[in-house]
């Protein structure tokens, strides 16, 4: 029987890029022959169907299932351009606590190992809203894996060392792992080419990566570096092959497949 891995991309503060985190590890994943379920858990501001383009093909969410309106497969809406290997799973609209632990589990139970009456998934990613304590634990308590995401400014990074350590003590969740996001500078570490004053640049952002990983002790599964194009996209995985940003996203992917693969190749 395959087997299901079910990852919460998560942070309690807000704008650190969790949602993009989410879509561009989806559509590596993807790419790889991977076939994934994206899950908006973000009832009151939902962002993924925006961000693949989907804004206009939405019928139904999460809460409809919830609610008892449809059933989970027919809320699932394949994302154009991957080969029938990328999903969504909105959030709909209503109240974030119709996210509860059973109901997410039910959610999550429908599409994954020994179910008959849906597509198979190889991975999961539970995106969750920032600030909304409950649903980040309701969705840490039905995953494998926490993904953690940060920036590198410092109030981030506290809030990153704080969903740690909320998530440890709450679910008993152990593995969890850090993607720091948005990362200024660090394009340099992506790049072939020899730019004046690149060593001093990739020192001084070296000294920043030791610094945020040795705060919030996580393993580190990646960097993603600012890309202003991310901006003039709907979805990461669109950018051009070459960018810098598709190329992190791409190597955590491999990582998330166990493959040892560097962190800047």
């Amino acid at each position: 029987m395959e087997h299901t891995e079910i990852r919460v991309v998560t942070s309690a503060k807000g704008g650190v890029g969790k949602s993009t985190v989410c879509t561009g590890l989806g559509a590596a994943l993807a790419a790889r022959g991977k076939r994934v379920l994206l899950i908006d858990c973000d009832t009151a501001n939902r962002s993924l169907d925006l961000m693949l383009g989907l804004e206009d093909e939405v019928l139904f969410g999460m809460t409809d299932v919830l609610c008892g309106r449809c059933e989970a497969s027919r809320a699932v809406l394949a994302v154009p351009g991957y080969e029938d290997n990328l999903f969504l799973l909105p959030a709909g609209g209503g109240d974030t606590a119709v996210c509860g632990r059973d109901a997410l589990k039910a959610i999550v139970d429908a599409f994954t190992d020994g179910n008959d009456t849906s597509p198979h998934f190889d991975y999961i990613f539970i995106d969750t809203p920032g600030g909304v304590r409950e649903v980040l634990l309701s969705a840490a308590a039905v995953s494998g894996e926490a993904l953690i995401v940060s920036s590198a400014q410092a109030t981030a990074v506290r809030s990153a060392q704080n969903t740690a350590d909320l998530i440890l003590l709450d679910t008993g969740l152990g593995n969890a792992r850090l993607v720091i996001n948005q990362f200024m500078g660090g394009e340099c570490f992506f790049s072939h080419t020899r730019v004046r004053g690149r060593r001093r640049k990739q020192t001084a952002a070296t000294d920043t990566l030791f610094s945020v990983v040795d705060t919030v002790a996580l393993p580190l599964l990646g960097v993603v570096p600012f890309d202003a194009a991310v901006w003039e996209v709907p979805n990461a995985g669109q950018l051009p092959p070459s960018s810098p940003v598709t190329r992190a996203f791409s190597n955590m992917a491999a990582r998330l497949c166990h493959r040892n693969v560097p962190l800047f190749s």
